[in-house]
């Protein structure tokens, strides 16, 4: 019953305003440099074709113009300007787009796995005081969050139902040495399960 009350929650996201920093940088720009370095490839496959087309009409335009109307050369050459820099800032743009674009998806991908990571840890230090992993709805690895949760509140609830168990035996003081291993065994998963003041 426990478990299904709470398992509705836990994939509760962290607040939207995530600070804008690179969660795995190394991982980060290698994916975004492969992104890009597609992106710009792709562009220059199709944009040289482009403007060596574009480049040699030009080139009979202004000679046409020399001919017969030599007035609107300048508005030509204005033209081939505008042209050239319209697909250099398309160019650039694209870059840009990509660029955003793969820095959003990897912290979307990394984030959770990070913050999963270092709930693993904390866990294998003995902090199972901790509350479940939350990731915001937009990140990857939903279905992942969810079962690691289910997993890390269905242990929590086995070892309360054990530590209840060690508390209802019945153990004589007179035998010192099993007293002190029960006594020590209590103490061990309460500290677990209950915060203390050295958590990190």
């Amino acid at each position: 019953m426990f478990l299904q009350q709470n398992f509705k929650n836990w994939n509760m996201s962290l607040p939207s305003q995530r600070i804008y920093k690179f969660i795995d940088r190394d991982f980060q720009i290698r994916y975004m440099g492969m992104v890009v370095s597609a992106s710009l490839l792709g562009g220059l496959i199709a944009g040289l074709p482009i403007y060596y087309y574009l480049d040699q009409n030009y080139i009979v335009f202004i000679e046409l113009a020399q001919q017969y109307s030599p007035q609107i050369i300048t508005h030509l050459e204005r033209e081939r300007v505008w042209v050239s820099s319209l697909l250099i800032i398309s160019f650039s743009g694209l870059a840009a787009f990509f660029m955003f674009l793969s820095y959003k998806l990897t912290g979307r991908i990394i984030g959770p796995l990070r913050v999963l990571r270092n709930h693993l840890r904390q866990m294998s230090r003995g902090k199972w005081f901790l509350p479940p992993v939350k990731v915001r709805q937009t990140d990857e690895f939903q279905d992942l969050i969810d079962s690691y949760n289910y997993f890390y509140e269905s242990f929590r609830t086995h070892l309360r139902q054990d530590l209840e168990l060690l508390k209802k035996l019945k153990v004589d003081q007179e035998h010192r040495e099993s007293y002190f291993i029960w006594k020590s065994m209590i103490e061990d998963k309460t500290s677990q399960l209950e915060k203390s003041s050295e958590r990190v």
